[in-house]
Parts: structure tokens; C-alpha cells; sequence
């Protein structure tokens, strides 16, 4: 009886130590993914607007961190536009779809060397839809002091 406790014992160790083994690397690959790549950052000073046509809404990534963006055709070029999680778009009745006329107010950036635009506010018709503050902070974050 001992021993077969015994045997028992040492299975569910192994188990668990295998499982702490795995989630301690998984841990570890996530911190290391997330301090390769820095936040982008939103640069009050090179704010710019552009108006065009929503050709395509585009969805990176999964879960609460999705990030909704979107691709717009403007009378020179076209443009990746960087909103904001899909759960805050949600959250907020946001309607965006290709097709729609919109202005963007928001600041250059580059991300993986793809130069994109971090938005601050999308227009579209009446509809003003506020992404980040006036510093450029998103809003999304109720936690930003």
C-alpha cells in the first residue's frame, strides 16, 4: 500500500513540475516577445489629418488585446490606421466599415518598418470618435493619470 502510494506520488510530482516547467518557458517567451517589440509611441508634434475611403477593417491579434485597424484610400496613397483594442471599438458602439468617408487625426509611426498612423480621432460624418487623449494618451486605459 505504501509503495503504490508512493508511485502515485512521484506520477503527480513529475506532472506538476513538467506543468511548472512549461508555463515558466511560456512566460518567459511572452516577457521576452513583449520587451523585443516597445510601445509605439504617439507624437503630439507630427499630428497630422487625412481624409479618405475605408477600404478594408483589419483585426491583429486575439483575445482582449486584439488591436481593430484599419487600411484607408486616400487621394495619394493608402494608409494603415491604428485604433484601438476591438473590445474598446465594441464597448464604445463604434462603427466603422469599408466603404465610410472619415478624416483621421493622428500621429506617424513605424511598427516591424511599416509605416502607419496611431490614431487619435476618426470622423465620420457627424460622428466624432475620440481614441486618445489630447496628449495622445488612449483613452481606452481608464488607469492613465
Amino acid at each position: 500500500m505504501f509503495k503504490a502510494s508512493r508511485t502515485k506520488l512521484i506520477k503527480t510530482s513529475a506532472v506538476c513540475l513538467t506543468l511548472l516547467g512549461v508555463c515558466g518557458l511560456a512566460a518567459a517567451q511572452t516577457q521576452h516577445a513583449s520587451a523585443k517589440a516597445p510601445a509605439l509611441k504617439y507624437d503630439l508634434k507630427a499630428e497630422k489629418k487625412i481624409k479618405g475611403t475605408v477600404q478594408e477593417m483589419k483585426l491583429e491579434g486575439q483575445g482582449r488585446g486584439a488591436l481593430m485597424h484599419l487600411v484607408l484610400k486616400t487621394a495619394a496613397d493608402t494608409v494603415n490606421v491604428y485604433l484601438c483594442p476591438e473590445h474598446f471599438i465594441k464597448d464604445m458602439g463604434i462603427e466603422l466599415k469599408p466603404g465610410d468617408e472619415v478624416e483621421v487625426i493622428g500621429s506617424p509611426a513605424t511598427d516591424n518598418g511599416v509605416s502607419i498612423i496611431l490614431a487619435r480621432e476618426v470622423d465620420k460624418g457627424s460622428d466624432a470618435y475620440v481614441l486618445r487623449d489630447d496628449k495622445g494618451v488612449p483613452v481606452w486605459n481608464w488607469q492613465h493619470t
